[in-house]
């Protein structure tokens, strides 16, 4: 009896424990901590202060440990940070964000060069060590180089609006007089910029002659030279212009850089090596302000355009039978995201109701948007194609303007017997080309009807032609289905969902969906494949050297996916792969 009673208990213990469990929730995943460490100058004059910025995204909680000591070199200990949210809709999807912002003194004690530890940042119950970029703070007594050298950037706006591309033209140089060794650049914000979308294209300064230059002091930078006269003394120069676009209102913080540069001096040692005297070329901080795009006066129809636009419209074949079909080509260009508007959907035009709308094949670009349309008019009484209006922000104007195409001149031959809108061909009520005639004849006697066979035969061909249609069409592909506005539409959602992107996991998601659209496949077959198969999978819709480009960056991605931070791996490569992939069609 003790026995069973024994048992009992046991059970119920073991039933209650599992309904304990069952009634727990499972713990969320752990988000994965995303942080930055920016030194304001990698060169200090003895005697100055620089500022050490810390940032962490989409954890409130998190907290900044003091940094470790250095001899020769003080960093304050860290306060309350500073909290700053906003909200975004990108793609129909709407974004949060929170950021918690320290601004740390970094105060030298002495001349020398210090090497910055990584930072600890503690989220979510994990500590994560945050590398500090650049690593290396150079304190120097005196800090020369603004008579023999310089470093500016050109054309940078004080303000622009989400979305508004601007250029960045990085210039330096040297007196052309000195024989220098060495040369490189310290660029605390380079690539280190939130927010911004590099739309610099690859072929930018192309036949130029380029020179590579230290960045940061562990990376490289191409530079196109040239030179020029500087109050009246000639210079060896150097150049970078990026083209960038901000996603998102805020404040993008350029902090202070330098150029340094060694002349060679003195006579070479025993060792047949010269000695060098360093010189550095300050350029001051400063800040471009990114204003949101009012809502006030916005048009329903606007998809996004901004900036400055010029369009222009060709058509192919304006004599045209009556349900058939000619192709309507825009051609956008300007200074603009024209990679990135909503094109203009004809179907809600009224001015278009007139024709009906096979499909549209959509070429992205930085430098031109380019869209043909392939129309069929059902009125034989058209005389034109009308004007395509495109709404677009215009930031100099601070307001809404219309672009519109000028109306394209064009005759439509009416079909003998009309046209049903509804089927897209010939109405019956006039011959059509089989010989059937649907006018009325004279009455006359009964006669006995088709047999059997005629009959059979009769549906026989039906069925033909049904199969002879529906293989046609899958062969040539409905323009208007889901699947083919999805393909048209990934590039555009590819370079959204890249610009968005805060993790590996959301570049490699945002990767394999593109892969998906735009291959017929579904996304999850782009994701944890092994590096062969990703390459013969890819060869089946891109050359050898661009396959294994694709499963090399694959590859990299699922690596990071997997790391334990999961960070987001550099974007330029990735939209660099893209604009490659839509270049071989995929």
């Amino acid at each position: 009896m003790i026995a069973i009673q024994h048992g009992a208990r046991a059970l119920l213990l073991a039933v209650a424990g599992l309904l304990l469990a069952a009634s727990t929730p499972a713990a969320a995943p752990q988000r994965p901590v995303r942080a930055s460490a920016t030194l304001s100058t990698g060169v200090l004059k003895y005697g100055a202060t620089a500022t050490l910025t810390v940032e962490v995204e989409d954890q409130p909680d998190a907290k900044l440990l003091p940094a470790s000591a250095l001899d020769g070199l003080r960093i304050s200990a860290p306060g309350q940070p500073m909290v700053s949210s906003f909200q975004s809709f990108i793609g129909g999807r709407r974004l949060a964000k929170t950021t918690l912002k320290w601004s740390l003194v970094v105060e030298p004690e002495r001349e020398g060069s210090f090497e910055l530890p990584p930072l600890i940042v503690e989220a979510g119950g994990r500590r994560v060590e945050v590398p500090v970029q650049p690593a290396t703070l150079k304190v120097v007594r005196d800090i020369q180089g603004a008579d023999l050298g310089f470093l500016e950037v050109q054309g940078v706006p004080s303000r622009v609006y989400e979305g508004q591309p601007f250029t960045v033209d990085l210039r330096a140089g040297w007196d052309g007089k000195l024989q220098v060794a060495t040369a490189g650049l310290l660029l605390p914000w380079w690539g280190r910029l939130s927010g911004v979308l590099d739309l610099t294209p690859e072929d930018a300064g192309a036949g130029r002659k380029v020179v590579q230059l230290g960045l940061n002091r562990t990376g490289r930078i191409e530079m196109f030279t040239g030179e020029e006269e500087r109050n009246g003394t000639p210079f060896v120069t150097v150049q970078n212009t990026r083209r960038m676009m901000a996603t998102r209102p805020g404040t993008l913080e350029f902090p202070e850089s330098v150029f340094e540069f060694g002349e060679l001096v003195g006579n070479a040692g025993p060792f047949g090596q010269r000695r060098t005297r360093d010189f550095y070329a300050v350029l001051p901080r400063f800040d471009v302000e990114v204003l949101r795009v009012p809502e006030e006066g916005r048009p329903f129809e606007w998809g996004g355009a901004v900036g400055s636009v010029v369009a222009e419209r060709t058509v192919e074949g304006r004599d045209v039978d009556q349900g058939g079909s000619l192709e309507f080509a825009v051609r956008w260009t300007g200074d603009a995201n024209l990679e990135f508007f909503d094109l203009p959907d004809l179907a809600r035009l009224d001015a278009f109701r007139g024709f009906r709308v096979l499909g549209v094949e959509d070429t992205p670009g930085v430098d031109e948007r380019r869209a043909v349309w392939e129309l069929v008019p059902l009125d034989a009484t058209l005389t034109e194609i009308p004007a395509l209006p495109l709404s677009v922000f215009d930031p100099e104007l601070e307001d809404y303007t219309t672009v519109a195409t000028e109306p394209v001149p064009i005759r439509v031959r009416a079909v003998e017997g009309g046209l049903d809108p509804a089927l897209g061909g010939p109405t019956l009520d006039g011959p059509d080309l089989t010989g059937i005639d649907p006018r009325p004849r004279p009455m006359q006697e009964p006669q006995e009807g088709p047999g059997g066979g005629a009959l059979l035969g009769g549906y026989a061909l039906v069925g033909l032609g049904w199969l002879v249609g529906r293989t046609r069409l899958r062969r040539l592909g409905d323009p208007d289905a889901p699947e083919a506005r999805r393909r048209r539409r990934a590039p555009r959602a590819l370079a959204r969902d890249l610009a968005a992107a805060r993790t590996a996991s959301e570049q490699r998601s945002a990767l394999a969906t593109y892969l998906g659209a735009r291959s017929g496949e579904t996304a999850h077959a782009w994701i944890g494949r092994p590096r062969a198969e990703f390459r013969d999978r890819a060869g089946d819709h891109l050359a050898p050297e661009a396959a294994e480009a694709l499963a090399s960056q694959l590859q990299a991605l699922d690596v990071a996916v997997h790391a334990q931070d999961d960070a987001a791996v550099d974007p330029a490569p990735l939209q660099a792969l893209a604009a490659r992939l839509r270049k071989e069609g995929l």
